[in-house]
């Protein structure tokens, strides 16, 4: 992997951490604010990590979700593809479906805010659950969205996450 795509996820690894530490705003206020803060220009990223995420590594996958979440087109500087939900959730979802803990967050916000995706709560208590599980991503959002869900909502996600979890590597 090169030197400049190295340097542009841990970029975006380091923001994502500090934003779940301090996560206080919705999704796309706070990918909005990622651009600015690290001055990412996604039309560099996409450019570096295309073929990665095409041959199916998750990192890049990752990459190429939040890249289609976070620019908004106001900045003149970025080239680089708009704002495009459905595009982010299909770059999220390969990513996640591989069990990258940080895409299957990004999958857990889509689907809680039906973003590229329709609203669905279990979906996403599911999406969350699987990340809370892989890397210990805090379960904040997760206990959060669970408040606003019934019991047999709640039952219903944690189903599709130890199926989820217990498939086999094949599929």
């Amino acid at each position: 992997m090169g030197q400049k795509l190295k340097r542009a996820m841990f970029a975006v690894g380091v923001f994502l951490t500090l934003l779940g530490a301090a996560h206080a705003g919705s999704m796309q206020e706070d990918l909005y604010r990622a651009e600015h803060i690290i001055g990412i220009h996604c039309d560099e990223i996409i450019r570096l990590v295309k073929g990665y995420a095409a041959k199916g590594n998750p990192e890049a996958q990752d990459l190429m979700g939040f890249c289609f979440i976070v620019n908004d087109g106001m900045d003149p500087l970025d080239k680089g593809p708009r704002r495009d939900y459905k595009l982010a959730a299909y770059w999220y979802g390969r990513a996640a479906s591989q069990g990258y803990a940080s895409s299957q967050m990004s999958m857990g916000m889509l689907y809680e805010e039906g973003l590229g995706t329709p609203q669905d709560f279990v979906v996403a208590y599911a999406w969350y659950n699987l990340a809370a599980a892989n890397d210990g991503i805090s379960p904040e959002r997760r206990d959060k969205l669970a408040g606003r869900m019934t019991a047999l909502q709640i039952a219903e996600g944690q189903e599709i996450a130890r199926k989820f979890i217990a498939r086999p590597e094949s599929q």
